[in-house]
């Protein structure tokens, strides 16, 4: 959400709907968390090291008066956040679905060629996105063949 709002602090507008709709939908579901007695959500250490790299970014931001700073740390948060993905889809590839991200990743590229102003601000995020949801497909779409050890 803090992407969102550093966008929009920018001018960027239709783009910015973009980082919103990303941030919302975890938000829906860690706050849907509360209301279902059967799901499981704990906080680690991890979540608040990125959670203090955003507001890192935020704290710049109020500073300096430059909302790319608050853009930055969330994206740097995010792509900390993302490695165990990134791990658990090498591993175990078909842990993953690849269509959802392979889908996503068409998704995003329209997005990033709807860019009309090529700046940090417009295409960091959707650029972002774009190639971890990628690069997470390619990790997911790979055949089970290639994670058995010879035998």
């Amino acid at each position: 959400m803090v992407i969102f709002v550093a966008q929009r602090a920018q001018g960027v507008e239709s783009l910015s709907w973009t980082s919103f709709v990303a941030g919302f939908t975890p938000l829906l579901i860690v706050t849907a968390s509360f209301f279902n007695r059967k799901a499981y959500w704990k906080s680690e250490a991890r979540d608040y090291y990125l959670m203090a790299a955003a507001i890192i970014g935020i704290i710049l931001w109020a500073i300096t008066g430059n909302p790319n700073l608050a853009l930055l740390f969330s994206l740097l948060a995010d792509m900390l956040a993302g490695i165990p993905t990134l791990i658990k889809s090498y591993r175990l590839p078909h842990s993953e679905s690849w269509i959802a991200y392979a889908i996503s990743t068409f998704g995003f590229g329209m997005c990033f060629l709807s860019v009309q102003t090529y700046n940090f601000e417009n295409t960091a995020f959707v650029a972002y996105v774009f190639i971890l949801n990628g690069t997470l497909a390619i990790l997911a779409s790979r055949s089970r063949k290639h994670r058995q050890a010879p035998g």
